[in-house]
């Protein structure tokens, strides 16, 4: 728990620095992030754990509290770019590193996956991501004070987000993210967050 909290607050304060540092840099050169493959970085809020507060399938549970702060860098697709915009889609997915961290000591995670991203109207864009997990909540439920229970340790991480473009590099997304073990493990009461977070994508 100490070294994911650790790792988060130092995170969460670099990306907080660059966001906030963004607008004096804009029209600058973005070489050394560019050297690193880092494409974009995101800060955001997101309520916790959607699924205890609706009292779950199954379940019985006491829902998790506080709001979750989202630290999440996404960085440039490694894949070369084809002349087919499907497969480009398909296949050129941007990889994601990224934090979730509850500001109450419930369940905080850190995660990583793929991102697959389609434009809507020039302003809009939908977005997916599928990956992995690492999370600090409980592996099975205690009484008498149950507290949702997530069965591995190392789960499946998904996102779902819907955002505005806000001229060529901020953006603006709601987000919903979740996390279980697919039936892998016993229980597997899924944690989802939802929230807004806003993301600052460098210029090429």
């Amino acid at each position: 728990m100490g070294i994911i909290c650790g790792v988060l607050r130092w995170s969460g304060r670099l990306v907080a620095i660059l966001l906030l540092g963004a607008p004096a840099r804009a029209d600058e050169d973005y070489g050394p992030w560019r050297t690193f493959g880092i494409d974009e970085l995101r800060l955001g809020a997101l309520i916790a754990n959607l699924e205890g507060r609706h009292g779950g399938v199954g379940y019985s549970f006491t829902p998790e509290k506080g709001v979750d702060v989202n630290v999440e860098v996404v960085f440039s697709s490694p894949w070369p770019q084809t002349s087919n915009a499907v497969l480009d889609f398909l296949l050129r997915p941007r990889p994601i590193l990224g934090a979730t961290i509850n500001t109450q000591g419930e369940t905080s995670q850190v995660y990583f996956g793929a991102a697959w991203s389609i434009p809507l109207f020039n302003i809009l864009f939908l977005e997916g991501t599928l990956g992995g997990s690492y999370h600090d909540g409980p592996l099975t439920s205690q009484a008498p004070n149950y507290r949702s229970s997530y069965g591995c340790r190392v789960n499946f991480h998904e996102q779902a987000s819907l955002g505005i473009e806000l001229g060529s590099n901020w953006r603006i997304m709601a987000t919903v993210e979740h996390m279980s073990n697919g039936g892998l493990c016993e229980p597997n009461a899924g944690l989802s967050n939802y929230g807004a977070r806003l993301g600052y994508k460098f210029a090429p």
